[in-house]
């Protein structure tokens, strides 16, 4: 369960940091868009990789005698629900945030 808290919360740290890389602008419809970066393209990399590497680690912590191979595949959809979830949620934050304040940092896309 110790391996599953660890891989959640770095999940977690990551996606704060990838909502906080992902460009958001206003078009000129008033509508909001996203799009990832390839900051946020390398954090996802970093991320899975994570959650896998995690799984190794445990595996030669725990030693021969505990089998908890396959832990990374069995978990990783929960994995990446929290990811995204959180992600998801920490950008509409933002844009919420801009809508509130007049939505005056963040460019048209006449603009851009």
């Amino acid at each position: 369960m110790g391996t599953l808290t660890v891989s959640f919360a770095i999940a977690a740290a990551l996606s704060t940091i990838r909502a906080l890389s992902v460009r958001i602008w206003r078009s000129t419809d008033g509508s909001w868009w996203r799009r990832g970066t390839p900051v946020t393209l390398v954090l996802w990399l970093v991320s899975i990789g994570s959650h896998f590497g995690i799984e190794v680690l445990a595996a030669r912590l725990a030693g021969p005698t505990v089998d908890i191979q396959g832990l990374g595949n069995a978990t990783l959809l929960l994995y990446l629900a929290l990811s995204l979830g959180l992600q998801n949620m920490l950008v509409a934050r933002r844009v919420a945030h801009q809508v509130g304040a007049g939505a005056a940092r963040f460019p048209t896309e006449a603009q851009r």
